[in-house]
């Protein structure tokens, strides 16, 4: 798309990265982040709340399920928590039950007790965004910690990505949601799977393929997505022979909303934008602006916005944490405001529907807590 900045070289040193992450903090007061749970301790409270010892992560809110996207986000976590042991349980679990065994294999998204009462795969299918932050944590942790076989899988895990989940749409290489999603017209797109920062990181692993091409065709999705929707919906389509947004397939319309997906891009585009200086996550952070300032308003955010406007009584301590970084710096002094509603979500001890998936709320809240200190940190480069 015409008008996008050509991609920056990205930040890879951990030094730069936290200097980057402190100049958000300085926004803060310092008492801001100090006052919420120390990172250590809350990723520890954590682990042993949702991660079994032999590394399977259960949300308790659904069943007892295992996602790829909770294995996925525990091996993020236990890597900037430089918390080895929980990193290789949960990695070994994921191959074993979600992988089949083969470490390239792209993971089954869904484990958990079935029909006739074994546990195991629910549902073989595989999600692009869970399978970017595994490969990414791989990538992470090999060169932390001197792993040329994290390095080995989260390379046979980027091939497969790319030939499994990304596809040419209009002469732009483009993010599927998962393998199944090849050949569908309209073709389903999920904003809040695309993370330039990890296409960032591959590009420089995996020179086979062009994963900066991806970085330059997401932006250009994603700048038609959020100039077309009020919010970024949880999910859209794109005509396969065009290019261009079309309408959902029947059925699919509620989708369009700024949900629980959609919730996390505020993070993902304050990553880029501290990780790499790129100015589109830059502009596309300011689609944001409205929700900064409704909460500078009324000290609150409802959870979900609808299309047409409508939203619900309940917050959401996970988009809280994901708007922290990007509130940091348009509106520092709301940060502690933040803080306490995602500490009152958290402690309340009331079941209430503001939490969604505990696990996930719980995760994304930490998140943004993380970039904000410097704990949240990209890939160093090999």
């Amino acid at each position: 798309m015409s008008g996008l900045a050509a991609m920056p070289s990205p930040v890879r040193s951990r030094a730069a990265a936290v200097a980057l992450a402190a100049a958000l903090t300085a926004c803060v007061s310092t008492g801001a982040v100090a006052a919420s749970r120390p990172l250590q301790s809350s990723w520890r409270t954590y682990v042993h709340g949702y991660v079994q010892s032999d590394g399977r992560v259960i949300d308790h809110s659904a069943d007892m399920i295992t996602t790829s996207e909770g294995q996925a986000y525990a091996l993020v976590r236990a890597w900037w928590s430089n918390d080895r042991d929980t990193f290789e349980r949960v990695r070994v679990w994921t191959m074993n039950n979600l992988q089949a065994g083969d470490p390239s294999t792209l993971p089954a998204w869904k484990w958990g007790a079935r029909a006739d009462g074994s546990w195991g795969v629910q549902d073989a299918n595989a999600a692009s965004d869970a399978d970017l932050w595994i490969a990414w944590a791989l990538l992470g942790a090999a060169e932390d910690w001197d792993r040329p076989d994290y390095r080995l899988q989260a390379l046979s895990m980027s091939t497969r990505i790319w030939d499994e989940e990304t596809t040419d749409v209009a002469g732009q290489r483009t993010l599927l949601p998962g393998p199944w999603a090849k050949g569908k017209a309209p073709v389903p797109f999920n904003p809040s799977y695309v993370m330039p920062f990890i296409f960032r990181s591959l590009a420089v692993a995996d020179p086979a393929h062009d994963w900066s091409a991806l970085v330059a065709s997401s932006y250009a999705q994603l700048d038609a997505v959020m100039t077309r929707y009020p919010l970024p919906p949880d999910w859209c389509w794109f005509d396969a022979a065009t290019g261009a947004l079309t309408d959902p397939p029947a059925g699919e319309e509620a989708k369009l909303g700024f949900a629980y997906d959609a919730m996390r891009l505020p993070w993902i585009l304050s990553a880029d934008l501290a990780w790499s200086d790129s100015p589109d996550a830059r502009r596309l952070l300011s689609h944001f602006d409205a929700l900064l300032d409704r909460f500078h308003r009324d000290g609150v955010l409802p959870a979900t916005f609808a299309l047409d406007g409508t939203t619900p009584a309940w917050e959401s301590r996970g988009l809280y944490g994901a708007l922290l970084p990007y509130m940091a710096t348009k509106n520092p002094s709301d940060v502690p405001k933040a803080v306490a509603r995602i500490d009152d979500l958290r402690d309340d001890g009331r079941v209430r529907r503001a939490q969604g998936r505990e696990y996930y709320a719980e995760n994304w809240a930490w998140f943004g807590q993380a970039l904000l200190a410097g704990v949240a940190r990209p890939v160093e480069s090999p």
